[in-house]
């Protein structure tokens, strides 16, 4: 009778065990399924994540420490902490993963044409892994502990299949070459200091256009201007060049100051606009259409107002804000129909406020009492207009804080 009980009760143990390892087996590949990987290593980082899909809202909350978030398009959401992460802002699916973290010093800049994900910036290297250390850095002989900017590409499972050293490629000063742009069908162009010169660069015959030379007497006696490039992107359907710019009546006098300006160039070089903004008037975020120009106060009051620069007619117009702090933190959305502006309210939180810049419309405000400057940063806002929503990011400023990832619906 007591070796049957025996018996009866180990039977018993082990089929409890199996079941408990089945079921422990069932959740790890249920959560493992939902991120798309195709190495070995990177399966194993995935599925010890605790970063599982579930809605948007869901998914977003369980991120702890954020580097940097950016849009990719196609309503795809990028998200920088130790690793990296591609997620779906419409279902709040994680797309794919990958242990292969670009650590940056400033922010860097997103695009995606039909088949890459491509990330330019000043890339750091994984501190935990030394093998990165060859991928993302490239050292000069004067300057060794300052990485370059260099432009990778990513496949859409986030997978690196190409990287660019652009300076080695085109013959460039990395010390002098700070502002590069991509085109949706994988263009680049490139803006040289050193010469004040922008070129277009072709990665498959390693080859540099000339696009126009800031510098040249011909191109300042015309404008009436003297200007100096500080930051470019591509618009008008890759048409044309758009940047930022310091600029100086042509001829100057002694004691002048440079003005905020901006303009556009075709890619061919020959037909070029230049207009000063206005002081403080320094910021640009450029669309396929158009660009919205905002400003950064130093030593200036906010005015409230910023600007639409459409490329087509070189026309720009005013859109006024709701209260003049606005326009010094400014947000737009990812086709630029929409933009995001916050207002601190004190130390109690901030004001977010959305708005229209086909007509100027508010559409939606809402105050953060729970996001004080204390506890927080500033936040940022991404819209996705397809989605009709934005997410808010605020950093916590505690060093064991937590930062914050919260959806608005607009």
């Amino acid at each position: 009778m007591k070796r049957k009980l025996i018996i009866m009760l180990v039977a018993i143990f082990l089929l409890t065990g199996c079941a408990s390892d089945n079921k422990q087996k069932d959740i790890t590949t249920k959560h493992s399924k939902k991120i798309n990987s195709t190495s070995v290593t990177a399966e194993k980082e995935i599925e010890n994540s605790q970063i599982v899909s579930g809605n948007l809202e869901d998914t977003l909350s369980q991120f702890e420490d954020v580097t940097n978030i950016e849009y990719v398009g196609n309503d795809r959401l990028l998200v920088i902490t130790d690793q990296m992460y591609l997620i779906d802002t419409a279902s709040g699916e994680i797309l794919a993963q990958s242990p292969d973290c670009y650590y940056v010093k400033d922010n860097i800049k997103v695009y995606s044409d039909k088949e890459n994900i491509i990330i330019v910036g000043r890339g750091f290297p994984n501190p935990k892994d030394d093998k990165s250390k060859k991928t993302f850095t490239t050292y000069t002989e004067n300057d060794k502990n300052q990485p370059r900017i260099h432009v990778l590409y990513y496949d859409k499972h986030l997978n690196l299949s190409k990287k660019i050293n652009i300076f080695k490629m085109f013959a460039l000063d990395p010390l002098l070459t700070d502002e590069i742009a991509v085109s949706t069908d994988g263009k680049l162009a490139v803006y040289d200091d050193s010469t004040n010169g922008l070129y277009l660069c072709n990665t498959d015959t390693k080859q540099k256009e000339k696009i126009l030379y800031a510098k040249d007497n011909e191109l300042i006696y015309k404008n009436k201007l003297q200007f100096f490039i500080s930051g470019i992107a591509f618009g008008q359907n890759d048409d044309k060049i758009i940047f930022r710019a310091s600029c100086l009546d042509y001829p100057s006098k002694d004691g002048d100051q440079s003005i905020p300006g901006y303009g556009s160039v075709t890619l061919d070089g020959k037909e070029l606009y230049v207009e000063k903004a206005g002081d403080e008037y320094n910021n640009m975020e450029a669309f396929s259409e158009f660009a919205i120009i905002s400003q950064d106060c130093g030593f200036t009051s906010p005015t409230g107002k910023i600007m639409k620069y459409s490329f087509s007619n070189n026309k720009t117009e005013v859109i006024q804000l709701k209260t003049k702090e606005e326009s010094n933190n400014l947000y737009s959305s990812s086709e630029g129909n929409i933009i995001a502006t916050t207002e601190e309210n004190g130390d109690k939180g901030w004001n977010i406020r959305f708005y229209n810049t086909k007509s100027g419309e508010l559409i939606k405000e809402q105050k953060y009492n729970d996001l004080s400057s204390k506890n927080y940063h500033g936040p940022r806002i991404f819209v996705f207009e397809n989605q009709n929503i934005a997410v808010l990011s605020a950093g916590s400023s505690k060093e064991k804080g937590k930062d914050v990832l919260h959806v608005i619906q607009l």
